[in-house]
């Protein structure tokens, strides 16, 4: 299940839609967001919430900026994840 599109993500990056390019490596860039959501959730709500595809957006605009992997982590994602998390003790 594709939770957020590459061009919902190019959307985000304004980016322009008819450029493929780089769509090989947006949908990477998903792939990978989405699996750091799911594995920091637990299991994602279906139906998918606005905030956690949000959440998926940023952290793969976060990649996408940042493609070396130097600059902090950015803690907005994870903020709208807390809500669905399942927390254990």
């Amino acid at each position: 299940m594709t939770i957020v599109t590459t061009d919902e993500l190019k959307l985000h990056l304004r980016l322009d839609l008819a450029d493929a390019s780089e769509d090989a490596f947006l949908a990477d860039l998903i792939e990978a967001a989405t699996a750091h959501a799911r594995a920091y959730v637990g299991a994602l709500p279906d139906p998918v919430p606005a905030d956690v595809k949000i959440a998926i957006r940023q952290i793969a605009a976060g990649l996408y900026e940042d493609r070396e992997g130097t600059g902090p982590i950015n803690t907005g994602p994870t903020a709208l994840l807390n809500a669905y998390r399942a927390w254990e003790f």
